[in-house]
């Protein structure tokens, strides 16, 4: 870099046929391609999924996971979600029906599924 051998790149570089060439701007440290971010910089939220980052989660069945500092996907019956667990839906994947965070076929007895398909 710069002229000079390096063994490691520095931060927002990775290395490619022996130079560093700087990561995506929203990267803060990135491997094997500029798009392929490794970790994101304050104000940004790593998704894991495609390797990048963002200002939020956008992408439906995922919420931002405040361990790893970055989105992972919801359970597989839920539309949004506020954790990884079946009940911790917020909102539910096609046909399901919400009842108590929780998405299923069909409201447990007693109950009729509205026109935002909770129970």
């Amino acid at each position: 870099m710069n002229g000079k051998c390096l063994t490691d790149c520095p931060e927002s570089y990775f290395s490619q046929v022996g130079k560093c060439l700087i990561c995506n701007i929203e990267c803060k440290t990135c491997a094997q391609s500029k798009v392929s971010c490794t970790s994101c910089y304050s104000g940004f939220i790593y998704i894991a999924t495609s390797k990048t980052c963002t200002q939020n989660c956008s992408l439906s069945n995922q919420y931002y996971d405040l361990t790893t500092f970055s989105c992972l996907k919801c359970s597989s019956n839920c539309e949004t979600c506020f954790g990884p667990r079946y009940d911790q839906c917020l909102s539910c994947q096609g046909l399901f029906a919400l009842y108590k965070n929780t998405c299923g076929i069909k409201c447990p007895e007693g109950f009729f599924r509205n026109t935002n398909s909770v129970c």
